[in-house]
């Protein structure tokens, strides 16, 4: 199964040992993938179909739908976002109460502009104001 470049996940599975006794055993029998196998695969080089699909199904999706529908870590999407960036672009923008959540969709497009942080004045409370002057008029009282 192994030298006719079936995953190690597959012949796990299908063996009922794990992929480590899989390896030890192709390391032992010295055995070969076929001429113009990629490689091992790993879920770096196996995330961007799925996420593409994802993305293709739904329109657009934040980094932690990305997650949701993926099974992957969050750490895993941003590599994969970073490296295939020039076909992706921000659709829009969902406002949070911190900062606010990209929207990440297909295409070579420009990205939404991002929205503009608006912080309200703090409210200065009167009973600080009232507690500043008392103790300003208390510092200058002196006592016998």
């Amino acid at each position: 199964m192994y030298e006719s470049g079936v995953p190690l996940r597959d012949i796990a599975t299908a063996t009922g040992v794990s992929s480590d006794a899989i390896r030890r055993a192709i390391g032992r029998w010295k055995l070969h993938r076929p001429v113009g196998h990629i490689g091992i695969e790993t879920r770096e080089n196996l995330i961007w179909p799925r996420m593409r699909l994802a993305l293709e199904q739904s329109g657009g999706m934040t980094i932690y739908e990305l997650c949701e529908a993926l099974g992957t870590h969050k750490s895993t999407v941003l590599k994969a976002l970073t490296q295939y960036r020039d076909e992706l672009h921000i659709s829009r923008w969902i406002p949070t109460t911190r900062r606010p959540k990209a929207v990440w969709a297909l295409g070579k497009r420009m990205n939404a502009p991002k929205p503009v942080v608006i912080r309200m004045r703090k409210q200065p409370s009167p009973f600080a104001h009232m507690a500043a002057q008392l103790a300003a008029n208390e510092s200058g009282v002196e006592f016998c």
